[in-house]
């Protein structure tokens, strides 16, 4: 998510056509996993009588983001020459600050998750789900003993 966000920063400041194209190109490749990895994150962490409630909040979520993101874009294109910046510029400072700062304040929180509080909830979970709960119980695990520290 950060990668995907400085990428944005880099695509104010194109020098060339090329440039941008190419900066497109990286861009599509940092969010192509975007949506099938949350999809299967959610798939892990909720049992399996909880999951279709997630996936549609993930799925409404997206909406939202588009109903309120139109006019947002209206706004930032219309602050052309604002601080010399053009109104294109805006919409991509606009997407890589929030992409930067939760990217960031993700991987700290996820640094300091995997507390044997954690553990006991998933161990609850896996018992509570079956064979679909001890899939999730393997990844879960394997993501805590290789995530940093």
């Amino acid at each position: 998510m950060i990668s995907w966000g400085v990428v944005r920063f880099a695509m104010m400041s194109p020098a060339a056509h090329a440039a941008f194209t190419c900066y497109v190109v990286c861009s599509g490749l940092r969010k192509r996993d975007f949506f099938p990895g949350i999809i299967f994150y959610l798939t892990h962490w909720f049992p399996s009588r909880e999951r279709a409630r997630a996936i549609s909040l993930f799925m409404t979520a997206t909406q939202i983001a588009g109903v309120i993101g139109g006019p947002l874009s209206g706004v930032l294109l219309a602050m052309n020459g604002v601080w010399h910046l053009a109104g294109w510029q805006w919409l991509f400072l606009a997407e890589g600050i929030p992409a930067v700062l939760l990217g960031a304040a993700a991987r700290q929180i996820s640094s300091r998750w995997s507390g044997a509080r954690d553990l006991v909830e998933l161990r609850r979970t896996k018992h509570a789900n079956g064979a679909a709960g001890a899939r999730a119980w393997r990844a879960a695990t394997r993501t805590i003993h290789c995530a940093p520290r």
